[in-house]
């Protein structure tokens, strides 16, 4: 697919639309994508601990221990500095890194306290290869 022909991608970044990154601050660390703040749904040792018990007794498991993880006050912080932040930038989106488990949950907690939001489908995996097909299609005079 040409760049251009991701019209949702292209008009996000031409807008210069505001990002909310959920993932964990050490994936944020390796890479983001521009104008994204991390506001994390889990931090590093939380998904640490989350991976490892997908791996070892499942997605199910997996998915109870972030809920216990992420709960009472620690999960109305993280809904407050999402929700100030969409206050601050209506328009902003919010992804994890493959626009899956972490940003869908982020999005229906939002939506339970007012905000209507989706997450960015592809996640971060997506914006990653839409800027790198913008590199693979500049012209060779541009790079140079």
């Amino acid at each position: 697919m040409s760049h251009w022909e991701d019209s949702e991608l292209r008009d996000l970044f031409l807008n210069s639309n505001p990002l909310i990154d959920v993932r964990a601050p050490v994936e944020f660390a390796t890479g983001s994508a521009p104008n994204s703040v991390n506001l994390p749904i889990l931090n590093d040792e939380e998904r640490s601990l989350v991976g490892t018990t997908y791996k070892e007794e499942g997605q199910a498991r997996a998915i109870e221990l972030g809920h216990r993880l992420v709960s009472g006050s620690n999960k109305k912080e993280k809904i407050s500095a999402w929700k100030n932040f969409i206050m601050r930038f209506p328009n902003a989106q919010v992804y994890c890194a493959r626009g899956g488990m972490r940003s869908g949950i982020t999005c229906e907690w939002l939506t339970e306290a007012g905000i209507q939001k989706s997450p960015i489908s592809g996640g971060y995996k997506r914006l990653r290869n839409f800027f790198l097909s913008l590199l693979n299609e500049a012209p060779l005079d541009f790079i140079r």
